[in-house]
């Protein structure tokens, strides 16, 4: 039950309040290992509570429940990870997405379109990508799909009939499925502004 959890929240379904990063600051001149190695806890802090949700959602109601956390908790949790710091956001980003609101900038766009050349070519996955510019630093950390994601990313044929209901009530736009296990499904995005 915990993995379809994570296996959920590395979908990208979730955002809410979480726990603050200790000094979410960074050094911009810093080295790519650095940066990544710092901005890991945001995305650590994400995972732990988007999973934590899920995993109630999962247990008191199924995947038609953790859904409906999915679309209503998620971004409110993703934004709560950082919402004391100005300067730091951490967001999920994907080419084929079920939120709008997680639609891919064009670096997000050219870095999941490279990984996803990548994981299909070799099958592993790609190193987080660090982007800088002279006022941001963005570090995307890619997200793969599970076997347990795919009872809701996997074929629409398959899915259950109350999780296909649950899809199209919470998501009648939903992108975010035809998916494979092993698949790019995206990527957490922490943006550092200076």
């Amino acid at each position: 039950m915990l993995k379809l959890c994570i296996s959920l929240l590395g979908l990208g379904l979730l955002s809410g309040c979480s726990p603050k990063a200790d000094d979410p600051a960074i050094d911009f001149s810093a080295s790519d290992e650095a940066i990544i190695r710092e901005s890991q806890q945001l995305v650590d802090d994400l995972k732990t509570e988007l999973s934590s949700e899920l995993k109630a959602a999962l247990q008191s109601g199924g995947i038609p429940a953790a859904i409906e956390i999915c679309q209503s908790m998620a971004t409110p949790i993703t934004e709560g990870i950082t919402a004391e710091e100005a300067l730091v956001r951490v967001s999920r980003t994907a080419l084929r997405f079920r939120n709008p609101a997680n639609a891919p900038s064009a670096d997000s766009r050219e870095i999941l379109e490279e990984w996803n050349t990548y994981v299909t070519a070799t099958g592993k996955t790609p190193k987080p990508a660090v982007d800088r510019t002279d006022r941001t630093l963005i570090v995307h950390y890619p997200i793969r799909l599970q076997a347990n994601c795919l009872a809701c990313h996997g074929d629409p044929d398959n899915f259950q009939p109350e999780v296909t209901e649950a899809l199209k009530n919470f998501y009648p736009n939903d992108a975010a499925v035809g998916f494979a296990e092993g698949d790019l499904r995206g990527a957490f995005r922490v943006e550092y502004r200076r």
